[in-house]
């Protein structure tokens, strides 16, 4: 929405300058799956019209990940696309030191917008269906989404996993590395994500990672000792949590000694 308005105003004026833009996300699903929007429909005709014209004004594109490249490549095939990450400080994580072996609990963590995009509710799903009391999940970031929020309220209750789900809201940063250097698993069950920075910043701490095959994943989470993506066949997402949880329970859960895939 901002490039489109920023873009409007130089042609208006016209300013000439070289114009590049990112594009690190699904801006036209994204916004209904995070907002309270009275026709959601109509929303994504305004803003694939907007996307058109914007895209169609640029001179260059960057794009983070393969699914946001093949997003603006069905909106205009025309453009010249650089893929390239979004730039992540590493320096912020390397000297934070594990702790999570010392865990009486094994604990879970979920970080990002809490929303049905990113569907923190199937790890509660998935925590119901294991039924083990010693099991703590963190969810941790901004809540956009008052009636989705309400509704992951209403599943702690109706699973009696209030003692077992803490929503924080959003913390510093401070906070989020002593979640990080605490965690057994960090588990992000999004159906499409640009690049998420937080998988890397989970690797780097070696906190071992579960993520779904969303456009998005595939990029910087592969299949390995600290890091989980594709399903197995007929398994749900709540199905994989299960298993993965399990298993590292059973293995002690403390992750490995460095970053996944």
């Amino acid at each position: 929405v901002s490039s489109f308005f920023s873009i409007l105003v130089l042609k208006i004026r016209r300013i000439k300058v070289k114009i590049i833009i990112e594009t690190h996300g699904d801006f036209i699903e994204t916004l209904s799956l995070e907002k309270n929007l009275l026709f959601p429909s109509l929303y994504k005709k305004i803003f694939l019209n907007m996307a058109r014209y914007t895209l169609g004004r640029a001179d260059k594109l960057r794009a983070v990940s393969s699914s946001t490249e093949a997003q603006v490549r069905e909106i205009n095939q025309n453009k010249e696309i650089t893929r390239f990450p979004a730039w992540v400080d590493f320096d912020n994580f390397k000297d934070i030191n594990p702790v999570r072996q010392a865990n009486k609990e094994f604990k879970i963590l979920f970080i990002g917008s809490v929303t049905d995009r990113k569907k923190p509710h199937l790890i509660i799903e998935a925590i119901n269906e294991i039924k083990s009391k010693d099991i703590q999940l963190y969810i941790v970031g901004p809540t956009p989404n008052e009636n989705y929020l309400s509704q992951l309220e209403t599943l702690v209750q109706k699973y009696d996993l209030e003692d077992q789900v803490t929503f924080t809201g959003s913390v510093n940063r401070e906070s989020v590395m002593e979640h990080y250097s605490e965690t057994n698993l960090m588990i992000l069950p999004s159906v499409s994500e640009g690049l998420a920075r937080v998988i890397f910043e989970s690797q780097v701490t070696a906190c071992p990672v579960l993520v779904t095959d969303a456009p998005g994943m595939g990029d910087i989470v592969i299949d390995g000792p600290v890091s989980y993506t594709h399903l197995r066949a007929h398994e749900t997402p709540e199905q994989r949590v299960c298993r993965l949880v399990r298993e590292k329970k059973k293995g002690g859960g403390g992750g490995g000694g460095g970053g996944g895939g």
